[in-house]
């Protein structure tokens, strides 16, 4: 069970999708610490992305969470991470490509984070 997990999160971490690649260098940009698809153990699950110092992880939805059941999974999982204490904000991957640098803005701003560069 164990290894199946690393499988997994090393095939999510070795092959990011086009939406994940355009959102990290504007994530990269504010300066804070943050891991791609970093594991979250007792949780059993790979966020795209977590800001470890302020507890936050940025989701990137592709067409396939526009379904019924996949909203439903994604509302779950928010839920879960929340009980854990931790705060969840989700993009689309066109938000994600079109505009990465202003996505990470309008996710973090409600939640006071604005990054440390300038």
């Amino acid at each position: 069970m164990f290894n199946t997990f690393l499988a997994r999160w090393a095939k999510l971490y070795s092959n990011p999708t086009p939406a994940e690649q355009a959102m990290e260098p504007a994530i990269a940009a504010l300066g804070i610490r943050y891991r791609f698809q970093h594991p979250l153990w007792a949780l059993r699950l790979f966020p795209d992305f977590v800001l470890l110092d302020h507890r936050v992880i940025i989701e990137i939805d592709d067409p396939s969470h526009r379904t019924t059941k996949k909203r439903k999974a994604d509302a779950e999982r928010t839920a879960r991470l929340q009980r854990a204490g931790w705060r969840v904000v989700r993009c689309t991957n066109d938000e994600a490509i079109e505009d990465p640098t202003g996505t990470v803005a309008k996710l973090l701003a409600p939640l006071g984070i604005h990054g440390t560069r300038k």
